[in-house]
């Protein structure tokens, strides 16, 4: 007797399994992407933005310094001199994503680096805050 025999009828279906198929991951993760930046973004509390975008400062400050010292005390026209060898990559703002500003004189051998965006979701004026090298971090003012 053939006990390998199969009954007719009887062919391998494949199972059914109840997981998504890979069009329902792709939509997921577009969906995800999409939505990040928006959740990303009003994470943030108002002291949370002014502590990261002030660390962001202080950074780029390090940054000046190191190249300073490295160009017999010459200050780089420009932040983007500094990467990629004193930074990975320009930090921008954490709530507007915006490169931070920069102004440079190199006479009088200061410099201030500062955010452009206007953090209107904390009543900020903008182009606060700011870092020089003279007068270390600058708070933004009350607005009356």
């Amino acid at each position: 007797m053939d006990t390998n025999r199969k009954t007719p009828g009887a062919e391998a279906r494949p199972k059914k399994t109840n997981r998504p198929g890979w069009g329902w991951w792709i939509l997921l993760g577009l969906a995800l992407l999409w939505i990040s930046p928006r959740f990303l973004n009003r994470g943030y509390g108002g002291a949370d933005i002014m502590t990261a975008c002030c660390a962001n400062l202080k950074n780029i400050f390090t940054a000046v310094e190191m190249y300073s010292a490295d160009h017999r005390g010459k200050f780089p026209t420009e932040l983007s001199q500094l990467v990629p060898e004193y930074l990975s990559g320009l930090p921008t703002c954490p709530l507007h994503t915006k490169d931070y500003g920069y102004l440079v004189d190199q006479k009088a051998k200061n410099y201030t680096i500062y955010c452009y965006g206007k953090h209107s979701v904390l009543k900020k004026i903008p182009g606060y805050p700011q870092f020089s090298n003279s007068r270390g971090l600058i708070r933004p003012p009350q607005e009356p």
